[in-house]
Formats: structure tokens, C-alpha cells, sequence
């Protein structure tokens, strides 16, 4: 996607960049952030327990290990 590739560039959301479009940034990836773990938690809640159990996880652990410190 040329899009994200322009959203993601260093010379446009770098830690120079200043003012009002820093906070826009900050909120976009915060947005973006919030979606990618709420995608990877209901990956890992499809999972069947014996899958889970391979890769160290137990079915009550799910919301933990993907948010970690983000989780409320």
C-alpha cells in the first residue's frame, strides 16, 4: 500500500515533527495499535486449547499476553 507507506514515513511522523499533527499521529497510532491487538486476541481465542497449550498459552491468559501493559 503506497498509503501506508506514506503514513509510516520517518520524514513526515518523525520525532521532530511538531505541534497539532504530532498529536494527530500520536492518536493514529494509538488507533491503529488498539486494532492490530484486538485482531491478534481474537486470532489466538479461535485457536483450539491443545493449540494454545504448544505455544505456552492458556485460553484465560489470552487477553494478558497480547495487551500486557496496555490492557485495562
Amino acid at each position: 500500500m503506497v498509503y501506508a507507506t506514506a503514513v509510516n514515513s520517518k520524514a513526515f511522523f518523525g520525532p521532530g515533527s511538531k505541534g497539532t499533527f504530532n498529536v494527530l499521529t500520536r492518536v493514529w497510532h494509538a488507533v491503529v495499535t488498539y486494532f492490530e491487538m484486538k485482531a491478534a486476541q481474537r486470532q489466538l481465542e479461535t485457536l483450539d486449547d491443545r493449540l494454545l497449550n504448544d505455544i505456552g498459552i492458556e485460553r484465560s491468559d489470552i487477553a494478558n499476553k497480547v495487551w500486557g501493559s496496555y490492557h485495562a
